[in-house]
């Protein structure tokens, strides 16, 4: 039997082995050190995130790389080669031993990897492994020119109002998206007999619309936008990503009423006091951020999601409860906080 043959024959138990062996590199403590300790903050330390470039090591050097050799390599040799070449090869030392400058693409990438190679790709969003022809979570979807330009065309981080106007006036009232902030019909009327309010959000509004909007932000924008990050005070912040270097977060907060977890009865109302109240929640986020945790905040957003049956102007009283009653949150305030135009939701689809 020749080994075209073989192969054939044998290609299902073949591609299990491969796969096992890919998942015991991508799995191992090494690997995950680099990325986590090493690679994901020295990418994140790069200012220009569109300058794309890619690190190879050996299978075998990878899984005993040196984190003195990458803690001396990564700052000094790579940093400065990285300035001229976007394609190094490294030893188990993390020292360069041939720097290319190369059309970096997803074949590119895959076809390396397939050498024996573990590959780094170091793009818009973050840290990518490639292991035996694989990419590992893919989250770039695009290498070309082509697809660059179409990646300038998305919304920045600068013009997060003029995209939440887009969010707010077409996807919003989307047929397939706009009914699932509300609660049917039924389940309102099993509530409250004959109820004439139009708004009734589902339970738990605040998590439904954090992640419509996580999904828009991620698909109009330049950024990737995470849920839930975790502050020192085991708080979470709703929205974060980072942009040209600079960090921002979304508080994401509702008004209306909404169906209680059990469904036997309405939320109370949530009004104007709330959104005030986000303001002041926001600014206490921007400042534990910037002070307690040393982050490099540029903005913190609130984001308020209008579902009031009537829609009457939000009293703010003129941020009192940061002018008057905590008076040491004006500096973070003034210079690192946006209340966004509330986002007005209401249901046009009666079920």
């Amino acid at each position: 039997m020749d080994f075209k043959q073989f192969v054939q024959d044998n290609r299902l138990k073949i591609m299990e082995v491969l796969d096992s062996e890919r998942i015991d590199i991508v799995n191992s403590i090494p690997i995950k050190t680099l990325i986590s300790k090493y690679l994901q903050p020295f990418w994140r330390d790069r200012p220009n995130k569109q300058a794309f470039y890619m690190i190879k090591i050996h299978e075998e050097h990878a899984l005993k790389v040196s984190y003195a050799g990458v803690e001396d390599e990564l700052p000094t040799a790579i940093k400065e080669v990285l300035k001229t070449h976007n394609c190094l090869t490294v030893n188990a030392e993390f020292q360069i031993v041939d720097a290319e400058s190369v059309k970096i693409t997803e074949e590119l990438l895959i076809n390396e990897s397939k050498k024996d190679l573990v590959v780094f790709f170091f793009g818009d969003k973050g840290t990518e492994l490639v292991v035996r022809g694989k990419q590992i979570e893919k989250v770039h979807t695009f290498y070309t020119e082509e697809d660059k330009a179409k990646y300038l065309e998305k919304y920045h981080i600068s013009a997060i109002e003029d995209c939440l106007v887009d969010f707010e006036n077409s996807y919003l009232k989307r047929a397939g998206v706009n009914p699932l902030f509300f609660a049917t019909r039924a389940t309102v009327n099993r509530i409250e007999a004959n109820c004439t309010k139009k708004n009734i959000l589902r339970n738990k509004p605040e998590s439904v619309f954090r992640d419509s909007l996580e999904h828009y932000l991620n698909d109009k924008t330049q950024h990737t936008f995470t849920k839930e990050n975790e502050l020192d005070s085991q708080r979470e912040l709703d929205l974060y990503t980072e942009a040209d270097g600079k960090n921002y977060l979304i508080e994401v907060k509702w008004l209306g009423q909404a169906v209680k977890t059990d469904e036997s009865e309405f939320t109370s109302p949530m009004t104007g006091y709330h959104a005030k109240h986000g303001v002041l929640q926001t600014v206490q986020y921007v400042q534990e951020l910037i002070v307690r945790m040393n982050f490099n905040l540029h903005c913190g957003f609130l984001c308020v999601f209008d579902a009031r049956e009537n829609k009457s102007p939000i009293n703010y009283d003129n941020h009192n409860l940061i002018y008057r009653d905590n008076q040491e949150l004006i500096p973070f305030f003034e210079h690192h906080f946006k209340k966004l135009k509330e986002i007005k939701v209401d249901n046009i689809t009666l079920r």
